[in-house]
């Protein structure tokens, strides 16, 4: 395995066993799993092939690309895989369960996120403190989680999963009936200076608060 210096495009020699290149991006030899999207490939809407069923971890963690197309086979995606990236929008596909923690750091032109009816796993943090244009939308369906006011919670309601980093407000009143705050859920905020906990909460996890 190669990397072009000038189009920093993937080349892999045709007998090699684990991996192939096609357009210069690295694959799995299978063509199930999307390994590396080259830095120097393009800002053109990438849509990943059908057969793909897992992105690699930080598989498209570089500045150029904006948009990303992902198709409904896909099953996994790895962490940090959209980390660093210029992506502006994306639709979770509706065959995605979990989201995995840090897949969106540093995604700083990161404005909408739909999250779809079947994730049912989200592994706190997904981003950071510079993801302050970012909005988690869940889909109607989605029977695991509800977003109110940009913040994600259970659909119970009974547990804050993810404070929205686009909130400029410093003081937040936490509904009644939250139980439980989860892990990372207010992670690296930056406006976030009060909190009004309801009489309903029982346990705090831990880094729930770490360098707000």
């Amino acid at each position: 395995v190669s990397i072009n210096d000038v189009s920093g495009w993937i080349i892999v020699d045709e007998n090699n066993p684990n991996y192939q290149s096609v357009d210069g991006v690295l694959y799995s030899k299978d063509l199930k799993t999307l390994i590396y999207y080259p830095y120097n490939k393009g800002n053109e809407p990438f849509v990943v092939p059908e057969n793909v069923q897992v992105l690699g971890e930080r598989s498209f963690s570089q500045y150029h690309l904006s948009e990303i197309i992902l198709h409904d086979n896909i099953q996994e995606i790895l962490e940090h895989a959209f980390s660093y990236s210029k992506l502006e929008k994306i639709n979770l596909p509706s065959s995605l369960e979990t989201i995995n923690k840090g897949i969106f750091h540093s995604c700083y032109y990161l404005t909408e996120v739909n999250v779809a009816k079947n994730v049912s796993i989200i592994n706190m943090p997904i981003g950071n403190r510079d993801c302050i244009k970012m909005e988690l939308k869940i889909d109607k369906n989605n029977r695991n989680f509800k977003s109110i006011d940009g913040n994600v919670y259970t659909y119970d309601g009974k547990e804050l999963i993810h404070y929205n980093y686009n909130n400029t407000q410093e003081k937040f009143i936490m509904p009644d009936g939250v139980v439980e705050i989860g892990p990372y859920a207010f992670y690296e905020h930056r406006y976030l200076q009060k909190i009004n906990f309801p009489k309903s909460l029982r346990k705090i996890n831990e880094y729930a608060f770490r360098y707000v």
